[in-house]
């Protein structure tokens, strides 16, 4: 459907498809090779993507990780700048994502239920 990609591993390391893909219908779709992707976007993104990735490699949580699934993440986040003070999330409220702190620190902190008045600080 229209938005949809695939072959995306193309853009960042020589490798095989993993997949194949058949066009069911009359389809129109835009390619990106690997070579044009890196003569206009290298010098910059493909160096801030690498340095991501090994962030997120020395993440415990991501460490367990195969293949190119930290790579994907890495695609996937997105780099956010805070001012001290913005609420990031706010207990009792759906959780929407997850947090990396990547430089700086935050403070996490949960309502005590057996003493309301207090507040516990998780981190």
């Amino acid at each position: 459907e229209a938005g949809d990609v695939f072959g995306e591993r193309a853009l960042f390391k020589h490798s095989a498809q993993e997949t194949s893909a058949i066009a069911y219908e009359h389809t129109e779709l835009l390619m990106l090779r690997e070579a044009d992707y890196r003569q206009i976007l290298r010098p910059v993104r493909m160096a801030r993507f690498a340095r991501k990735v090994a962030f997120l490699r020395s993440v415990p949580l991501f460490a367990h990780m195969r293949g190119d699934a930290v790579d994907r993440l890495a695609w996937a986040t997105k780099k956010q700048r805070l001012r001290k003070g913005i609420v990031l999330a706010t207990e009792g409220q759906e959780a929407e994502s997850l947090f990396i702190i990547r430089k700086g620190a935050c403070r996490v902190l949960k309502h005590n239920v057996e003493l309301p008045s207090k507040i516990i600080e998780i981190a």
